[in-house]
C-alpha cells in the first residue's frame, strides 16, 4: 500500500470568492461533486490505513513462522457449507501478498510437465491469462531475460511490480530462475493455483445445461479462453455509442474507454445478488485504482454520475449476454418468497449432500443505554422474530445456492486427490 495519503481536492476558488447566498445552481451543483470526492478522498485514505496495518500484520506473521519446516491452516465450514481457513492474514486463500508469501513444505522436481505449467502461470500471474496455453508459453519464453532480471535483482528490476499479481509473478520468477540453472531437476516448492471462469456462472450454466453461458465461462473446449467480461463490455461499449450520438452527456464521457476491468466485478458478483446499485460503488472504487495507473481510463466529470450510468448499461449488457442465468435467478426468489408467504425456509441437498437451512428471521431493533468506564454508550440490539423475512429470503437464496454448489465442487475435488 502507499506511504502517502490521498490529497484533498482543493476548494474551487471562485466559490470561495463569491458570498454562499449568491451562488447559482450551477455553483452549487459544483460545490455539491466537490464535496462528494472530499468524502471519497477521506474514505480511501481510511482504506489505505487499514491496507496499511493488514500488509505489516502478514509480514509479522511471515516472520514469525518463517523458520518452521511445516505450517497447516486448521479450516471451518460455514452453514452453506464453504471452506474458510481459520488463520487470519496469511493463508491459501488470502490475497496477492498472501499467496506470494507461502510455499508448499515437499517440493517435487517440476520434470517436463512441471515447467509447462510453470511458464502457464507466470504469464496468469502477468495478466495474460486469456491467450492459448501455447501463446501463454511463447509469452514467458519472449520474456524470459525480464523473469531472470526479476528473480536476480527485484529491487533494482522491479518489471514484477507492474504485472497484475505482482507477488505471485515474483515468486515464480524465482522458481523460473531455478529452472533456468539446474533444467526439469529444479525442486520447485511454488504452488500453482487454478482458477474458474466466474465460477457463479460456472455452476448457473451447469443447472441450467445452458450452452451459450457455458461456452461463456469455459465449461465448453475451445482453443483459447473465452472472456464473459470482454463479451459484456463489447455490448457495452454499443450501448454507450448509441446514447453518446443521441446527446447523453454521461455516455459521451464514456466513449472509447469502457474497460474490461470496471466491467468485470459487476459481472463477477451478479451470481451473488449484487445489483446495480451496488455495482455503482464498484465502479466508483475501480476508477479510484484506475486513476491511478491509468488516468487515461478514467472519464471526465462527475465520478458519481458517471458511475450510475455506466452500470446500468452494464445491467443491459450483462441481460443481452447471458439470458439463461438471471431467469434462473429470479426463479429462485420467486421459491422463497411463495415459502415466507406461509412462514417456511428453504431448504436443499448439496451434491456433496449437505443439508443447507436458509431461515432468515424478521428482525426487531432494541436501543439500549448503558455506563461502561464513565461513558454513556448506546448499542443498538437485534433479535429474531418468529416470521420469515420474505425480502432477506429472495435476496439470499440465489448466491447461497450457488455458494453451496461452490463449496460441493471444491469438496469434490479435494476427496478425488485424496
Amino acid at each position: 500500500p502507499a506511504n502517502n495519503d490521498y490529497e484533498k481536492p482543493p476548494f474551487p476558488s471562485d466559490l470561495a470568492d463569491t458570498d454562499k447566498s449568491e451562488w447559482t445552481e450551477e455553483m452549487e451543483r459544483r460545490f455539491s461533486d466537490w464535496k462528494r470526492e472530499v468524502v471519497g478522498v477521506h474514505q480511501s485514505n481510511a482504506s489505505l490505513q487499514g491496507k496499511r496495518f493488514q500488509f505489516f500484520l502478514k509480514l509479522q506473521m511471515s516472520r514469525k513462522f518463517r523458520e518452521e519446516p511445516e505450517i497447516y491452516f486448521p479450516h471451518v465450514c460455514d452453514w452453506r457449507f464453504r471452506i474458510y481457513p481459520l488463520t487470519p492474514h496469511v493463508n491459501p486463500q488470502g490475497d496477492d501478498v498472501a499467496k506470494g508469501l507461502l510455499e508448499f513444505a515437499e517440493g517435487k522436481p517440476l520434470g517436463e510437465t512441471g515447467v509447462w505449467w510453470l511458464k502457464v502461470h507466470l504469464a496468469n500471474t502477468a495478466g495474460v491469462d486469456k491467450l492459448s496455453f501455447e501463446d501463454r508459453i511463447a509469452w514467458t519464453e519472449a520474456h524470459e531475460e525480464y523473469i531472470k532480471a526479476c528473480a536476480e535483482d527485484p529491487y533494482n528490476n522491479r518489471w514484477w511490480v507492474e504485472q497484475e499479481e505482482p507477488f505471485q509473478f515474483l515468486a515464480a520468477c524465482f522458481d523460473y530462475l531455478g529452472y533456468l540453472r539446474e533444467g526439469p531437476d529444479h525442486v520447485s516448492y511454488l504452488p500453482i493455483g487454478q482458477d474458474g471462469s466466474n465460477n457463479g456462472l460456472q455452476h448457473l450454466s451447469m443447472m441450467l445445461r445452458d450452452a451459450d453461458g457455458g461456452k461463456a465461462v469455459n465449461l465448453l473446449p475451445g482453443d483459447a479462453p473465452e472472456d464473459v467480461y470482454e463479451d459484456v463490455r463489447k455490448i457495452v461499449d454499443q450501448i454507450v455509442d448509441k446514447d453518446a450520438r443521441e446527446g447523453d452527456e454521461n455516455a459521451q464521457a464514456w466513449q472509447g474507454i469502457v474497460s474490461r476491468k470496471v466491467c468485470k466485478r459487476p459481472v463477477m458478483t451478479l451470481c451473488y445478488g449484487a445489483t446495480v446499485y451496488g455495482w455503482t460503488d464498484q465502479i466508483k472504487a475501480e476508477l479510484k485504482k484506475l486513476n491511478e495507473r491509468h488516468p487515461e481510463l478514467v472519464p471526465a466529470g462527475d465520478t458519481h454520475r458517471n458511475s450510475v450510468y455506466l452500470a446500468k448499461a452494464i445491467d443491459k449488457g450483462i441481460k443481452q449476454v447471458l439470458q439463461a442465468a438471471p431467469k434462473a435467478m429470479q426463479w429462485m426468489q420467486q421459491v422463497a418468497r411463495v415459502a415466507a408467504k406461509q412462514n417456511l425456509p428453504i431448504w436443499w441437498t448439496t451434491p456433496v449432500g449437505a443439508w443447507v437451512l436458509q431461515d432468515y428471521k424478521k428482525e426487531h431493533q432494541k436501543r439500549i443505554s448503558c455506563l461502561l468506564g464513565g461513558h454513556n454508550i448506546k448499542l443498538t440490539v437485534r433479535q429474531d422474530e418468529e416470521q420469515v423475512d420474505p425480502k432477506r429470503q429472495a435476496n439470499g437464496v440465489s448466491p447461497n445456492v450457488v455458494h453451496s454448489f461452490d463449496a460441493s465442487h471444491l469438496m469434490d475435488t479435494v476427496n478425488r486427490c485424496l
